[in-house]
């Protein structure tokens, strides 16, 4: 078991969390369509269902199918579309998926947030998995870029919600599940990726720590299966694309004269016994940013951050899909790339 990390949350993090919530726009009109000129995105919204359409290159857009039925899959599909052409879907049926392992610090320590051997994992913890909630509508229209939350979420003392950022030239969509809690004295770890009941992909693909690409075909019945993966990046691919899955960038400076691969990649079912449809995700057990002034407590809030790249079969042929270092930095670059 990794030991639970510190989460600490300064006060401009939480009043970034509270304005959010007063600047979304909620959308509740049935068969509506709103445009977002900067970003170039598109929502079309009926009873049921949400379609976002963006540009993800100047001759290609992404196309992402959301279910506003909360017995359904979060995620009905994910689709490329040729300039003047329709869409071709790439994934179906997935749901965001979020572990949550909680422990806590030690708050009798003199040196308080700032202990640096804590040893979280000698006191009780425990792992939650997320619930999705009730699903709606509300956006955030940022320039370039545009932000919609689509369902409550809860789980371990943690509440908060599910939200997708769509960029402008991007073939990113990115995913955060954003959670606070009234409890002090939190440490927590997290695990975050895609999950479904009914998995659309034929194999999934990685490269090593050696730089040499891996293949698995899909097994309905695996187990999940931890890996030592390079760029801490795993792609799904189906018939007619691929879905590269990767957590945002390390938000610290870790230490550099020793670095280990402790294998926090996965994909597989039944993992640890909470998540039982087939899943592959990029864990982010890293620690969350936060401050410490006077030694005062905080009540910690976490987004647990994790990236989507989808690409089209046809941009596929001939090539083999391997991250950069520029697939994990907030400029993107291609999902798919030739070797």
């Amino acid at each position: 078991m990794d030991r639970p990390r510190a989460v600490r949350t300064n006060q401009s993090t939480m009043n970034t969390f509270i304005r959010l919530g007063f600047v979304c726009l909620v959308v509740v009109l049935a068969d509506s369509t709103t445009v977002a000129a900067d970003s170039g995105v598109t929502l079309e919204q009926s009873e049921k269902q949400l379609r976002v359409t963006w540009p993800m290159s100047p001759d290609e857009s992404g196309v992402a199918v959301f279910s506003l039925d909360e017995k359904k899959p979060l995620i009905e599909s994910l689709g490329v579309a040729a300039k003047g052409q329709p869409a071709t879907v790439v994934m179906r049926a997935l749901n965001p998926v979020t572990l949550l392992t909680v422990g806590s610090r030690d708050s009798k320590n003199p040196q308080g947030w700032g202990a640096f051997f804590d040893n979280t994992p000698k006191r009780p913890y425990e792992t939650f998995l997320i619930a999705l909630g009730k699903r709606r509508v509300q956006t955030t229209n940022n320039g370039t870029r545009i932000t919609v939350s689509l369902a409550e979420a809860s789980g371990g003392g943690f509440r908060g919600d599910v939200r997708f950022t769509f960029y402008r030239n991007s073939p990113i969509l990115h995913v955060e599940t954003v959670l606070t809690t009234q409890e002090d004295w939190r440490a927590i770890i997290y695990d975050a990726g895609p999950e479904s009941p009914a998995p659309s992909w034929q194999s999934m693909g990685w490269n090593d720590t050696n730089g040499k690409f891996q293949s698995v075909k899909y097994a309905a019945q695996a187990a999940a299966e931890p890996l030592a993966v390079a760029g801490r990046t795993i792609v799904a691919s189906a018939g007619t694309g691929s879905l590269a899955v990767f957590p945002a960038p390390h938000q610290f400076f870790y230490p550099q004269d020793e670095a280990y691969n402790l294998k926090f990649v996965w994909h597989g079912g039944n993992y640890t016994g909470r998540v039982t449809d087939y899943a592959s995700a990029s864990a982010s057990r890293t620690q969350v940013t936060g401050d410490s002034s006077l030694g005062s407590t905080r009540r910690p809030a976490l987004s647990s951050i994790l990236a989507f790249s989808i690409c089209s079969h046809a941009a596929m042929l001939g090539r083999r899909w391997t991250p950069s270092r520029a697939t994990r930095t907030a400029t993107v670059t291609k999902s798919c790339r030739a070797i």
